[in-house]
C-alpha cells in the first residue's frame, strides 16, 4: 500500500499514479517515457509475467477500465485526490477478481472534520532536459547557420501540471457531512520522438529513376545501369548480367517514365510525398535509406473535476457519494491507432470519461459489516481526423470509391510502395463509447478463531455486449492458532476495520 504523503511526495515525472506499480517486485519498467504512458491513459504494465492488459484497475473498488480494450483508464485520478494506491499481486480476498494480473485500486480522498486546502504546480521544460540522440546527430542547415546556430535546438516540451482542492466538513451538518472536491489541469506542448523515413527524392516523384538505377560505375546512362520496365510494352527488358549485355528495347528510356505516361492518381501519390517533405524537420535529397527525419507536435489537454461527499448517520451507518470527470484531447500526428509511418493523419483524440459510484456501509455488529455499492463508469473514443492532409482533393486523387458513403468519404486510401515509407487515411478513426454498470456486496465477518472471512459478490454490465456474470467466494485460513497465536492474530472490531478503508 503506498498513502496519499508517499503518491505526492515521490517524484512522479509524469504525474501518473500508475508509475507507482513499477516501485514494486516483479513489475519490469518496459517504458520509460512516462508522458507516453500518462497521455495514452495506459494501464499495460507486466506484473509477474502477466500481461499487461491483465491488470484489474478500480477507483474506490468500482471498475476503471476501458472494457472495449482493458488497456486504458476511464478516469486517471490526480495524485492530489489520492488517499492511497492498493497493489495486490496475489492471494486476492474475495472482492477481487475477473482479471488475472494485479488488482491496482485507488481510494479518494474525502473530507473530515477540520478544513483542508491546497494549490500547486508542477512543471516541465525542455530547458531542463538533454537534447534526443537523433537529433544531435542531424547537421545543421545553411538556414541555421546563417542563424548563429552551433547545435539543434531540443524539442519544446511544456508539462504544467496545476489545480487546487478543499475539504472539510458541511456547516449545515457538523461531525456527519463532510465533502472534498477539486479541479487539476494539465497541458503538455511537446513534439513526438525523432523519426527516421524514406522518401523519393525530387526527380523520383516526376518519373525520373536515373540516379537510383544508375549502375556501380555511379554514372548515369552508362551499360551498367538497371532498367524500368514500361509496362505497355511486350518488348524484352532485362538488367545487365557481368556476362550479358542489358535488354532496354522494352524499358523507359534513360530510366524516365514519361509525362504523358503519369496517371491523375499516380501524380497524386507523389503530391503526397512533396507536402510530406515540407512537413520533415530535416530532408537530405538523395536516394539513401531514412532521408528523412520527422518530429511533430503532439500536444496533450486534460481537465479533471471530482468531488466526494461523505455523511455518517451515526456510529453504525454511513454512506458516500462520488463523481469524476475527465475532459481529454490529445492530437496525434501519426492518427491514434493508425500509426501512419508519415503524417498524413493526425487525429485529434477526444476522450471524456465519467464515473460515479454510491457507497453505503452498515455495521450489523462489532464484527459483521456490510457494504453495498453502486459503480457507473463510461467513455468515449472520438478520434476524428484534423488539418487537410488526410483529404483526397489535398492531392488531386480521382480515383473511384468503392464505398463512397462512409463517415469521412474524402479520405485518402492506405497506400504501401516498397522501399519508401507508407502513408495512411482515416479508415481507422473510430467513434466507440464504453459504459460499465455494477453492482457489488462485500460482507466481512471477524472471527475470534481467524483473522477474518469475507463474502462478495457482483453484478456487472459492460459495452455493448452487455456481458454480465455474478460471483462468490468465500475464504477462510486453512489453520488454526492455538491460544499463542492470538497474539499475532489479534481480533480486528469492525470499528477497526472501517478504519482501515
Amino acid at each position: 500500500m503506498i498513502d496519499g504523503s508517499q503518491v505526492q511526495d515521490l517524484a512522479l515525472n509524469g504525474r501518473n499514479y500508475m508509475q507507482l506499480t513499477t516501485l514494486i517486485p516483479g513489475a519490469p519498467l518496459i517504458n520509460d517515457n512516462q508522458l507516453d504512458l500518462m497521455t495514452s491513459l495506459s494501464v499495460s504494465q507486466p506484473i509477474n509475467g502477466q500481461r499487461g492488459n491483465a491488470n484489474s484497475l478500480t477507483v474506490d473498488g468500482g471498475f476503471n477500465l476501458d472494457s472495449g480494450s482493458n488497456g486504458s483508464q476511464i478516469n486517471n485520478v490526480g495524485l492530489n485526490f489520492i488517499k492511497e494506491v492498493n497493489i495486490k499481486t496475489s492471494n486476492f480476498s474475495a472482492e477481487y477478481g475477473r482479471m488475472s494480473g494485479a488488482a491496482i485500486n485507488v481510494v479518494t480522498q474525502n473530507g473530515g472534520n477540520k478544513y483542508h486546502g491546497s494549490a500547486w504546480e508542477f512543471f516541465r521544460n525542455e530547458k531542463l532536459d538533454a537534447n534526443n540522440f537523433y537529433i544531435n546527430r542531424t547537421p545543421l542547415s545553411t538556414a541555421q547557420r546563417t542563424a548563429g546556430l552551433t547545435e539543434q535546438p531540443r524539442p519544446p516540451l511544456r508539462y504544467n501540471n496545476f489545480g487546487w482542492s478543499l475539504g472539510g466538513p458541511m456547516p449545515i451538518k457538523k461531525d456527519k457531512f463532510f465533502f472534498f472536491a477539486g479541479m487539476e489541469w494539465k497541458l503538455i506542448r511537446r513534439s513526438t520522438d525523432a523519426t527516421l523515413r524514406t522518401l523519393p527524392t525530387r526527380l523520383e516523384r516526376t518519373g525520373d529513376f536515373s540516379v537510383r538505377l544508375r549502375g556501380t560505375d555511379g554514372i548515369v546512362g552508362t551499360a551498367d545501369d538497371g532498367v524500368l520496365r514500361d509496362p505497355l510494352s511486350t518488348l524484352p527488358c532485362t538488367a545487365a548480367t557481368p556476362t550479358v549485355a542489358a535488354v532496354r528495347d522494352g524499358c523507359f528510356p534513360g530510366n524516365k517514365i514519361l509525362p504523358n505516361r503519369l496517371t491523375t492518381d499516380g501524380k497524386a501519390i507523389a503530391k503526397v510525398y512533396d507536402v510530406m517533405e515540407t512537413l520533415a524537420f530535416f530532408y537530405n535529397d538523395t536516394t539513401a535509406a531514412n532521408n528523412a527525419t520527422y518530429v511533430r507536435p503532439n500536444p496533450f489537454e486534460v481537465r479533471q473535476e471530482f468531488i466526494r461527499l461523505d455523511y455518517r448517520f451515526n456510529d453504525r451507518h454511513s454512506i458516500y457519494g462520488r463523481f469524476l470527470h475527465d475532459d481529454y484531447v490529445l492530437t496525434a500526428p501519426y492518427g491514434t491507432f493508425i500509426d501512419s509511418q508519415l503524417p498524413t493523419i493526425p487525429t485529434e483524440r477526444r476522450r471524456p470519461g465519467f464515473s460515479y459510484q454510491v457507497s453505503y456501509t452498515w455495521m450489523i455488529s462489532p464484527t459483521l459489516i456490510n457494504e453495498a455499492k453502486a459503480n457507473t463508469a463510461w467513455n468515449g473514443q472520438r478520434i476524428p481526423p484534423v488539418g487537410e492532409n488526410w483529404k483526397r482533393s489535398t492531392y488531386g486523387f480521382v480515383y473511384p470509391q468503392l464505398f463512397p458513403f462512409g463517415r469521412y468519404e474524402e479520405g485518402i486510401a492506405n497506400i504501401d510502395i516498397a522501399g519508401f515509407s507508407s502513408f495512411r487515411g482515416p479508415n481507422a478513426s473510430l467513434l466507440s463509447p464504453t459504459t460499465d454498470i455494477a453492482l457489488a456486496d462485500n460482507l466481512t465477518w471477524v472471527k475470534r478463531s481467524h483473522p477474518e472471512s469475507r463474502s462478495s459478490g457482483d453484478s456487472q454490465s459492460q459495452g455493448s455486449e452487455r456481458a454480465s456474470g455474478i460471483h462468490r467466494s468465500h475464504r477462510v485460513p486453512e489453520h488454526r492458532k492455538s491460544q499463542h497465536d492470538k497474539s499475532v492474530f489479534r481480533r480486528r472490531t469492525a470499528r477497526e476495520l472501517l478504519q482501515l478503508q
